[in-house]
């Protein structure tokens, strides 16, 4: 049985990967598959730099935000 290695991220990795939520057109779980990881882990790392539980798509505006 093959015991599977831990992969570790650069904080620039995770950096990058969290400002594609906003600059890109893709889903949450997109980018996560293209970036070949889980989009709980894109989630994570999220929350942690910014502080935020969940991104918002930038498409709605404020008054949507509110509802």
């Amino acid at each position: 049985m093959e015991v599977k290695k831990r992969r570790r991220f650069t904080p620039e990795f995770k950096s990058d990967a969290v400002n594609l939520i906003k600059t890109d057109d893709k889903s949450v779980g997109e980018i996560a598959q293209d970036l070949e990881i889980s989009a709980s882990v894109l989630y994570r790392w999220h929350k942690r730099y910014t502080g935020e539980s969940h991104p918002v798509p930038e498409q709605f505006g404020e008054t949507d935000k509110e509802l």
